[in-house]
């Protein structure tokens, strides 16, 4: 229903903010920027099963920190809002960091 839909996304747009909802951060320089996706996104991508099954040398720290700043974002959603369809090609990949 109409209500459901309203409900449902007016909570969804106030308890998610993403960094493309911040307009400070597009006048950040990119150094900071960086250091700011590394901070955020290497715990994630360093505890993730697939990161565990790689052999990475600790010299290999710079390639995982532009796959951070460049490859890596948050993206939230609903309860029960497909994120992947039988039979079709995947587009991403994601990592759970809350919810289930």
């Amino acid at each position: 229903t109409q209500h459901y839909f309203k409900k449902t996304y007016a909570k969804r747009n106030q308890s998610c903010l993403h960094e493309k909802d911040i307009k400070f951060f597009a006048e950040v320089p990119e150094s900071l920027l960086i250091r700011l996706h590394e901070e955020v996104y290497m715990p994630v991508l360093t505890s993730s099963l697939i990161y565990g099954k790689l052999d990475v040398a600790e010299d290999d720290r710079a390639l995982l920190g532009r796959l951070c700043h460049l490859a890596m974002t948050y993206v939230s959603f609903i309860s029960n809002q497909d994120v992947f369809i039988e039979g079709t090609d995947a587009q991403y990949a994601y990592a759970v960091t809350s919810g289930r």
